[in-house]
């Protein structure tokens, strides 16, 4: 967006995704912005099907129909955050690297 639009219009863009992705969401589940075009959602799900299932909600819920690709990361118990951030990365670089709009779950 911001090579067609510029700045202004690629912020524009990602506060109404955000928008439109809260109104998917459960109060449990938490919505932020990582930096640049990069969300992160914590989900409070027991299973990864069940992630992949919300995850592929909101891929298909984008305003103007850009691409958006995702990781998924399940925690463990006592895993660090900071653990679970980075396979998370992982994982969305991966999708990116295989292909636009497309999800990729870390091991």
């Amino acid at each position: 967006m911001n090579d067609r639009g510029g700045h202004v219009a690629g912020d524009a863009y990602l506060r109404d995704m955000a928008a439109a992705w809260s109104r998917l969401l459960r109060g449990t589940d938490l919505l932020a912005r990582l930096g640049g075009d990069e969300f992160g959602l914590l989900l409070t799900v027991r299973d990864k099907r069940t992630a992949e299932e919300a995850i592929d909600r909101l891929r298909t819920a984008r305003p103007l129909g850009l691409s958006c690709s995702a990781g998924i990361a399940t925690g463990t118990p006592f895993e660090p955050v900071e653990h679970l951030v980075v396979r998370a990365d992982r994982a969305l670089y991966a999708a990116k690297a295989s292909g636009r709009s497309t999800t990729r779950t870390a091991n």
